[in-house]
């Protein structure tokens, strides 16, 4: 093997490193931002409730605890329709936008 033969493999090695670096950086930068959002979700007194688009509660904060009376074990994997006393028009729409393909507001 050649010097410049044992150049370019540390060259390459060298690239290798940078990109796994790079991707560890992003990653890290990524669960950090989830954290972020996550904290401000449970510290909301504002109740946030998500859901698969089958209607099934995936996520339940304090503040829906306090407005609906249900723990989040309670809530979470049951149907939304078990949970909510109240219904409005808005509340449909909003809800039925993510199954056409529109955003919900």
């Amino acid at each position: 093997m050649s010097i410049s033969d044992n150049q370019r493999h540390e060259d390459q090695a060298q690239l290798r490193l940078r990109q796994l670096e790079a991707d560890i950086e992003a990653t890290q930068h990524g669960h950090n931002a989830a954290a972020f959002l996550a904290a401000i979700v449970e510290s909301s007194d504002d109740a946030i409730v998500s859901k698969s688009l089958s209607g099934v509660i995936t996520t339940w904060n304090k503040g829906a605890e306090r407005l609906f009376g249900y723990t989040a074990d309670e809530a979470i994997g049951n149907p939304d329709h078990d949970r909510h006393s109240t219904r409005s028009p808005e509340r449909g729409a909003c809800h039925s936008r993510p199954h056409s393909g529109r955003r919900a507001r």
